[in-house]
C-alpha cells in the first residue's frame, strides 16, 4: 500500500483572553488539513471520451462516464483498505452521488477536477419544448409537488419564515436567473410562476430572449454530493450550482465525518446553503466561493478544529430577501465551533450578516476579513464565550434595517465575553460602528462537550489599535445598550474620528462626547478623538460620504416646509418604517419625501427596478417618469417594476417622489439585473445631487 500521509495538527488554547493579550505571536487556535502523497488507484471519469462505460476500470483510455460509478469504486477500494483519486475530465455533470462511511476502513478519497474549474456538478436539468400564444410568455408541465420546504423552527417565536423563501425552485436562461413569484398575476419580465395544482410552470424571458436558441435549466437536486459517518475526503477544483435544497441541505454536505478538505472549488445558485457542515472534526477549506446561494454561503454546526482560509461568500440570501427574512438561519453562521481560524474571509453584499460567529463557540480567531455592504451587520457575535479575537480586518459600509430595534451595526454582538477587537478598520456602517444590545436580562449558553453553563454579557471585551469612524450624521461610533456593565473594558490606541458630530459615543438613551465615554469606559486614555483623520484615509472618507441619494423630507405632502435635507444611503424603509428613522419629523402625519441623485450602472445590460409602498410612489430615471404607484390601503404594500437597458459606467438622473397619509409607511428601491439577484439599489452605484 503506497504512503499517503493524513496531516492534521491541532493546537486549541482556551486560555483567559487577558493570557492571550500577553502573547506576541499569533495564537494557533487551529490549523490546516493536508492529504499529501498518492493514491493507491486513480480513477478516471470522462463521459465525453468514446470509450467511456461505467462498467470501464477506469483507466485514461477506458474511464467512467459518472461520478457516481467511480465511487462506488471508491468505495469497494476502502474496503481493502486502498486510498482513490477520482480525476474528472471538464464538462457538465448533471448527476448525484453520496457516501455513507459507516464501517469502512479511513483510506481517503479524492475528487479532483483534471483541470481546476473546468467541471461544474450541477442540481439541474435542461429543458426544452417550452409553449407560447405570443412570443412573450411561455409554459411547460410541471410534475414536482415540492410544496413549501419544512420549517424547523416553526414553533419558535421567532422562528416564521416567509412563503417566498420557503420555495426551492429555480430557473436559468442562458445562465441567467429568473426570479420567483408566487402568483401568476405578480409574474413580470424576468420571472417565473410554479402552479403545483396545475401542474405548470410559467415563465417571462429577458427582452430579447432568443427561445429557440437559448439553454433553459431547471434545478430539480436538493443536493449534489453528501457525506456522513466518513473521514478522510477531499474535494479540490470543482464547481457546484443550481440545486433546490431546503434548511439542512446544500449542494455539498458533511455530516459526522471527521478529516475534510474542499480547496479551489465554487458553489452557486444553490437554493439555501453552498457547503452544510455539522458534527465534524478538523474541517478545512481553502480557496473556496461561495457566491450568489439563497440564504448563505458557507456555514458550520458543532465543529472541532475549523480552519478556512481565502473564503469568498458574496451576494447570498437573495433568497431569504424576497420574503424580508434576513437572520435566523441566514448568513455565513457558525455555531458551537471550538477552535477555529477564519482567515482571508471576503462576505460582500450579503442580504444578511456577512459573517456570523453564534453560540458556544470558543477559541477563534477571525484574521483579514473583509466584511462590507452586507444587511444587518458586517460580523455578528453572539452568545459565546470566546476568547474571540478579530484583528487586520476591514468591516465597512454595511447596511442597517431601520426598523430594528435590535440589529443593527458594523460589529454587532449580544451575550458575548472575551471579545478582542485589534488593529482593524471600521467605518461607514450604519447605525453604528460596534454595537452591544440584548433583550433579556441573561442569555445562558451550555458548552457543547461539558455541559458547564455561562451567562455571559460583555465581560473581558478589548478594543485596541483599530481606526473606526463615521460617513454620515446618522452613524455613531460606539452603541451600547443601557447598563451594560463597561468595567472590565479596555480600549486602548484606538482612533476615533466623526466629521458630524461630537457625541458619538452611546450609551442607552445617552449620547457622550469622548471626553464623557474615557470615563464611561474605564479610562480609554491612550486612544484619540482626533479633528482629522489620518492623510491616507481622506479620500476614503471622502468618497463614501458622497454616496447615496440626497433625501428632502416635507412635513407634508404639498411640499410647502422643509423639515430635513440628508443624504440617505438607499431607499430601503421596510416595514412602515420611515417615521422610525425620522421619529420627530411626521407626528401629524400626512409627509413627503423627494430623494435625487445619480445612478452608475455597473455594466451593459437590462435592469428591472422595483418600487414598493403602502403610500403613492413615483420613479423617474434619466428625465422620464417610470414608474407611478397608489396603494389602495395604506395597510397594503403594493409594487411596480419597469425593465430598461442601461450601458455600463453611465450616468443616469435619479428621482423618487413618495408621499404617505400617516406617519408609518413603506417604501423599497430594489433592482436586479444579471446575475445579481433582487436586492436594495445599493449605495456604491448612488451619488446625491
Amino acid at each position: 500500500m503506497r504512503q499517503y500521509a493524513l496531516i492534521v495538527v491541532l493546537i486549541v488554547l482556551s486560555l483567559p483572553i487577558g493570557q492571550l493579550l500577553a502573547q506576541n505571536e499569533e495564537t494557533a487556535f487551529a490549523n490546516p488539513v493536508n492529504i499529501e502523497g498518492e493514491a493507491d488507484v486513480v480513477i478516471f471519469v470522462d463521459p465525453s471520451h468514446a470509450s467511456a462505460s461505467d462498467s470501464n476500470p477506469g483507466t485514461a483510455n477506458l474511464p467512467k462516464a459518472s461520478i457516481a460509478a467511480a465511487t462506488i469504486d471508491a468505495i469497494d477500494n476502502r474496503t481493502n483498505e486502498l486510498s482513490t483519486q477520482i480525476l474528472i475530465a471538464p464538462g457538465t455533470y448533471r448527476e448525484t452521488f453520496r457516501i455513507d462511511g459507516n464501517n469502512l476502513p479511513d483510506a481517503p478519497i479524492i475528487y479532483e477536477a483534471i483541470e481546476p474549474g473546468s467541471v461544474a456538478l450541477s442540481g439541474a436539468e435542461i429543458w426544452s419544448d417550452w409553449e407560447s400564444d405570443n412570443n412573450i410568455i411561455y409554459t411547460h408541465t410541471w410534475s414536482y409537488d415540492w410544496g413549501l420546504v419544512e420549517n424547523p423552527w416553526e414553533s419558535l417565536s421567532r422562528g416564521y419564515i416567509p412563503p417566498i423563501t420557503r420555495h426551492r425552485e429555480q430557473i436559468f436562461i442562458n445562465g441567467q436567473p429568473l426570479q420567483p413569484v408566487l402568483t401568476l398575476q405578480a409574474l413580470y419580465e424576468g420571472s417565473f410562476f410554479v402552479s403545483e395544482q396545475n401542474d405548470l410552470v410559467t415563465i417571462w424571458p429577458f427582452s430579447g430572449t432568443d427561445m429557440e436558441a437559448a439553454t433553459l435549466e431547471v434545478a430539480i437536486q436538493p443536493e449534489i454530493a453528501r457525506f456522513e459517518n466518513i473521514s478522510n475526503i477531499a474535494i479540490k477544483g470543482i464547481s457546484f450550482e443550481h440545486t433546490t435544497s431546503g434548511p439542512d441541505q446544500g449542494a455539498i454536505v458533511f455530516r459526522n465525518c471527521d478529516t475534510i478538505l474542499v480547496e479551489d472549488t465554487t458553489i452557486t445558485w444553490s437554493n439555501w446553503a453552498a457547503i452544510d457542515t455539522r458534527y465534524c472534526k478538523n474541517v478545512t477549506m481553502r480557496n473556496v466561493v461561495a457566491n450568489h446561494n439563497g440564504i448563505r454561503g458557507i456555514g458550520a454546526f458543532s465543529i472541532d478544529n475549523l480552519y478556512l482560509e481565502n473564503i469568498t461568500n458574496n451576494f447570498n440570501n437573495w433568497r431569504g430577501a424576497l420574503g424580508n427574512w434576513h437572520d435566523w438561519d441566514s448568513g455565513q453562521k457558525f455555531l458551537l465551533i471550538h477552535g477555529g481560524i477564519i482567515r482571508n474571509f471576503n462576505a460582500i453584499g450579503n442580504e444578511a450578516p456577512g459573517l456570523w460567529i453564534d453560540f458556544d463557540n470558543q477559541d477563534i480567531l477571525v484574521d483579514n476579513a473583509y466584511l462590507c455592504d452586507n444587511f444587518l451587520a458586517g460580523l455578528v457575535i453572539e452568545a459565546s464565550q470566546g476568547p474571540i479575537i478579530v484583528r487586520n480586518s476591514e468591516i465597512c459600509n454595511n447596511r442597517a434595517q431601520a426598523s430594528d430595534g435590535f440589529w443593527n451595526g458594523g460589529i454587532f454582538s449580544t451575550y458575548s465575553d472575551n471579545v478582542l477587537l485589534e488593529d482593524n478598520l471600521i467605518y461607514g456602517n450604519e447605525r453604528a460602528q460596534i454595537r452591544y444590545h440584548r433583550i433579556e436580562a441573561v442569555r445562558e449558553v451550555s458548552d457543547r462537550d461539558t455541559g458547564d453553563k455561562s451567562f455571559p454579557d460583555f465581560e473581558n471585551w478589548r478594543i485596541r489599535n483599530n481606526l473606526i469612524f463615521t460617513t454620515h450624521p446618522n452613524q455613531f461610533l460606539i452603541d451600547l445598550v443601557a447598563n451594560v456593565d463597561v468595567v472590565s473594558l479596555i480600549s486602548q490606541n484606538n482612533i476615533w474620528y466623526d466629521h458630524f458630530n461630537e457625541e458619538s459615543f452611546h450609551i442607552g438613551d445617552r449620547t457622550l462626547k469622548f471626553a464623557e465615554w474615557q470615563i464611561e469606559s474605564n479610562g480609554d486614555l491612550s486612544s484619540a478623538f482626533v479633528d482629522t483623520i489620518p492623510s491616507s484615509f481622506e479620500d476614503l472618507i471622502a468618497q463614501q460620504s458622497i454616496r447615496g441619494l440626497r433625501g428632502r423630507y416635507y412635513n407634508a405632502v404639498d411640499r410647502r416646509e422643509l423639515t430635513h435635507d440628508i443624504v440617505d444611503t438607499s431607499i430601503n424603509f421596510a416595514d412602515k418604517s420611515v417615521s422610525i428613522v425620522m421619529p420627530t419629523l411626521f407626528d401629524q402625519g400626512n409627509f413627503a419625501v423627494t430623494w435625487t441623485g445619480a445612478l452608475t450602472a455597473p455594466q451593459t445590460t437590462t435592469y428591472t427596478f422595483i418600487l414598493q409602498t403602502n403610500g403613492t410612489a413615483m420613479l423617474s430615471l434619466a428625465g422620464e417618469q417610470l414608474i407611478s404607484i397608489t396603494a389602495s390601503d395604506a395597510e397594503d404594500i403594493e409594487e411596480s417594476y419597469v425593465t430598461i437597458l442601461m450601458e455600463a459606467n453611465q450616468v443616469y438622473e435619479l428621482q423618487v417622489d413618495f408621499d404617505a397619509p400617516d406617519g408609518e409607511s413603506t417604501i423599497m428601491l430594489q433592482w436586479h439585473y444579471g446575475d445579481q439577484p433582487k436586492q436594495i439599489v445599493p449605495i456604491g452605484v448612488l451619488s446625491p445631487a
